[in-house]
């Protein structure tokens, strides 16, 4: 855009290109004021070309015309990025999720407390940790949050000034963009088994007795929902006979990892003869 006393006849103020014209005290006076030209928030580099020609108002020759190109350097401030890093499972029941954040240049001044956690809705009390991340040296970090303690979402920002380009405080980073700075957590809660306590009653020399089923609920349907169950018949050996009774479990290793059964039979019984 112009200032001072020549107009514009053609193109238009902010635009990328006008024409203006005027007395030689008019358009020197408008070069003096200066030429605003904005750049946008995009670093690197602009050219500013000015032409000029007397119109053939004056002397012979018709028209005479300069031409002016300067390179203009822009230096925008920091800008940033947050998003999900690579690798990260969403939705997850891990304790830690990761976040990168990405500068356009190398900054200094980030720490732990300039991150944003206010837009997550997991319970719990929210750590984020701050720590160099792969690729360009000061540009390039890792945000780790841990302190999930329900299910919710975990979000990620960064406010304006939370770092500043390297040596130069006058240079804060903008508020972070995102693509997906949102990551799904969901609290792996351990699972319940029922029916696992049982008093089994038998009468004297019972081939066997039945066992009810022992029902194994993980508390997350979305991440597990079979269930468990066990076919298993308790028996009676006495006098003992044969030692290589067993039963069978639903549970498979290969098919069911995590789990555990144990199985104790401890009967109680006493002679009918009184007094033993």
């Amino acid at each position: 855009s112009i200032e001072g006393g020549a107009s514009i006849t053609s193109g238009s103020n902010n635009s990328g290109d006008l024409t203006i014209s005027g007395t030689l005290a008019d358009i020197n006076a408008t070069l003096a004021a200066g030429i605003n030209l904005i750049a946008g928030d995009v670093p690197g580099q602009e050219t500013l070309t000015v032409t000029v020609d007397d119109g053939g108002n004056t002397g012979v020759g018709g028209a005479l015309t300069v031409t002016h190109s300067a390179v203009v350097n822009i230096t925008a401030n920091p800008i940033v990025t947050v998003n999900q890093a690579a690798g990260q499972e969403d939705p997850t029941s891990i304790e830690v999720i990761n976040f990168t954040a990405v500068f356009s240049e190398a900054v200094e001044g980030l720490e732990d407390s300039d991150v944003d956690l206010s837009g997550s809705s997991a319970a719990g009390n929210l750590v984020a940790t701050v720590t160099p991340g792969l690729g360009i040296p000061g540009a390039v970090y890792n945000i780790a949050v841990t302190g999930m303690s329900g299910n919710g979402s975990v979000v990620v920002s960064l406010a304006e000034g939370a770092a500043n380009r390297v040596g130069d405080a006058t240079a804060p980073s903008g508020a972070s963009t995102s693509n997906d700075n949102s990551v799904s957590f969901e609290k792996n809660l351990p699972p319940i088994a029922t029916n696992a306590d049982q008093t089994i009653n038998y009468e004297t020399g019972a081939a066997s007795v039945a066992i009810g089923d022992i029902v194994v609920n993980d508390g997350n349907e979305n991440v597990y929902t079979g269930g468990i169950t066990t076919d298993a018949v308790a028996f009676i050996d006495y006098p003992a006979v044969d030692t290589t009774k067993s039963f069978t479990s639903a549970v498979t290793p290969d098919l069911n990892p995590g789990f555990s059964l144990a199985i104790k039979f401890t009967p109680v019984a006493a002679d009918v003869e009184a007094g033993s």
